[in-house]
């Protein structure tokens, strides 16, 4: 029995290394209605996943309030991030793609190369000067 408990102890912590869980509730309350939320994310790496539940109960009569459920997936880099989303609230639907593109804003830095100091400067103005390329070194 212990076997098994070490075995399903060591499977649990590998799915769970580096991965990051969050979430919260919370409540909205009108003159009209009262609407519950609950709000759950896992992240794994560059992967989140998140999902979205409410549910809204009428305070003046019976009527159905309708319910709302949303799910979403990014897939982020150091580019930028890919995204999917989509929600149903009573029989409306929604699907929407996202995305971000992250742009350089800076080459590499090149090193300059310096040459040697020779003597003597252009038109004899200075006794040791360095004289340098234009070629750039990688």
């Amino acid at each position: 029995m212990a076997d098994k408990e070490k075995i399903k102890s060591s499977v649990m912590k590998k799915l769970l290394s580096d991965t990051t869980i969050g979430g919260g509730i919370g409540i909205e309350d009108t003159e009209w209605y009262t609407k519950p939320r609950a709000d759950l994310n896992l992240t794994k790496g560059k992967t989140t996943v998140g999902a979205s539940l409410a549910k809204g109960f009428s305070k003046i009569d019976k009527r159905n309030i309708n319910s709302e459920i949303g799910i979403n997936l990014i897939r982020e880099s150091d580019k930028g991030h890919v995204g999917v989303e989509a929600t149903k609230v009573g029989k409306n639907k929604y699907v929407g793609f996202n995305f971000s593109k992250k742009f350089n804003q800076g080459g590499k830095v090149q090193q300059a190369y310096l040459g040697k100091f020779i003597s003597g400067g252009p038109g004899g103005s200075n006794a040791t000067y360095r004289k340098y390329y234009k070629g750039m070194l990688k």
